[in-house]
């Protein structure tokens, strides 16, 4: 199946920060086959586990001797650990009852960007997993594209536009991106009261995850 969304675990990064060079970009290889469908031969994808959730558990072919560990779900796949075969497919059995619970956003008929340190983020390409890898899940929320700086920066004062401004998206498009940047930039508008913005967010894993992104 083509076209599947790529997300990180919060394991992943430090599996793949101790590989090499060389295997760190094969490994980038496989996550772009997996998400294009790509299962020509050599990438020997194994079915390890299955869930009554539907949740599959499968490892994929990095190098002779290394294993890709990954969840698939729906149209998601979940990069979970690699490394050296034995020890791959030992972490595997180590967390495998843990994996339903680590990625249960994954099972949401509407999900939202995971973003606590022990949940997977969703990345826009595979060729940023080393990049989200080296610089934290808090990096995730640096960088923003044209859109969300428009977003972030829009003044409704200089329109005919009042009261409040509501932005929806998809998984992974940086609306909590959007939101941090658009309060960080409110607390240096000039005339803020107590110059303090009040954020409010959905519940305490999420408010600890921008807190650290902020203070990234």
């Amino acid at each position: 199946m083509a076209g599947l969304q790529l997300w990180r675990g919060h394991d992943f990064s430090d599996a793949l920060n101790r590989l090499s060079g060389r295997f760190e970009n094969q490994t980038l290889v496989v996550a772009r086959r997996l998400v294009a469908g790509d299962h020509r031969a050599g990438l020997n994808d194994e079915l390890l586990h299955r869930f009554n959730c539907g949740l599959e558990v499968r490892s994929a072919r990095v190098t002779k001797d290394y294993r890709l560990i990954f969840a698939k779900a729906e149209s998601r796949v979940v990069m979970l650990w690699v490394d050296k075969h034995d020890e791959a497919y030992a972490w595997k059995d180590r967390h495998l009852q843990e994996i339903p619970r680590r990625i249960k956003v994954l099972q949401r008929h509407e999900p939202v960007p995971s973003i606590g340190s022990q949940d997977p983020t969703p990345v826009a390409e595979p060729d940023r997993l080393g990049a989200l890898a080296a610089r934290g899940y808090q990096h995730y929320f640096a960088a923003l594209d044209e859109t969300q700086r428009f977003l972030v920066d829009f003044d409704a004062s200089k329109t005919n536009r009042t009261g409040l401004t509501f932005v929806t998206a998809g998984a992974g498009t940086g609306k909590t991106s959007i939101a941090i940047h658009r309060a960080l930039r409110q607390t240096r508008l000039p005339g803020l009261e107590f110059g303090r913005v009040l954020y409010l967010c959905f519940n305490r894993v999420l408010m600890h995850a921008v807190q650290d992104a902020i203070d990234a």
